[in-house]
């Protein structure tokens, strides 16, 4: 399966696309991130960075009120 079959789901997903994006197209690493978070449909890795760290803020205090 090549690299363009993935669609990451979660940050880690995005960070490991990223590394093999940057091995194959020889790109530096902040330009690969960006690649991997435009595969999973965001406008770039700021972008799914902050859209995965809200749902894990959201989750953590839905978590400490239960």
């Amino acid at each position: 399966m090549s690299t363009d079959d993935i669609r990451p789901k979660t940050l880690g997903g995005i960070k490991q696309l990223a590394k093999r994006l940057k091995k194959r197209e020889g790109c530096p690493h902040h330009v690969a991130l960006d690649m991997a978070a435009q595969a999973a449909g965001f406008s770039n890795y700021k972008h799914a960075f902050q859209h995965f760290d809200m749902n894990q803020s959201l989750s953590a205090r839905r978590d400490a009120t239960e």
